[in-house]
């Protein structure tokens, strides 16, 4: 576990170029770069062609998305500092809340928040590693660890 020394947390003005460990995340101009379906089930593909790429913060990709639809959709960093959420805010009629990335594009999975959620929120991935050290997702040439499980140590007295 992280000290709290030595976390680094999101915030609005962290550049899209900072984030999984200075990789970034990859928008599609010209395409749409979000689908989301709602809990009353509808849609909405959102395109973030007004966002300056890697350049643009965080702060900016999120009043983006925010604007897409404010009355169906919240983006917002998480109260730990450590990933993003997106709320449904849509009233529930049995169907299931998703985000994805569209044909080809990445950000979803880039922003960790690919997937559904049990409810109306769906919490991503950290985004940002602690002081000298990388996100498990960064490892193996960026195919991050898989599969983990147990892990046994023996020290040197056997």
């Amino acid at each position: 576990m992280i000290a709290a020394s030595q976390r680094t947390q999101l915030h609005a003005s962290v550049t899209l170029a900072q984030l999984n460990d200075g990789n970034g995340v990859r928008l599609q101009p010209g395409l749409p770069d979000l689908d989301v379906t709602f809990r009353d089930g509808s849609t909405l593909q959102i395109d973030l062609d007004s966002i300056d790429g890697e350049s643009a913060s965080l702060g900016q990709l999120l009043e983006a998305i925010n604007a897409a639809d404010p009355a169906r959709l919240l983006a917002q960093i998480s109260a730990d500092g450590d990933r993003l959420e997106l709320v449904d805010l849509t009233s529930d009629s049995g169907g299931t809340y998703s985000d994805s990335s569209p044909a080809g594009g990445r950000l979803a999975e880039d922003l960790g928040v690919t997937g559904s959620a049990g409810g109306d929120t769906i919490t991503g991935q950290r985004l940002l590693g602690g002081l000298n050290s990388v996100l498990l997702s960064s490892l193996d040439g960026g195919e991050g660890i898989l599969g983990l499980g147990q892990l046994d140590l023996t020290d040197r007295t056997g």
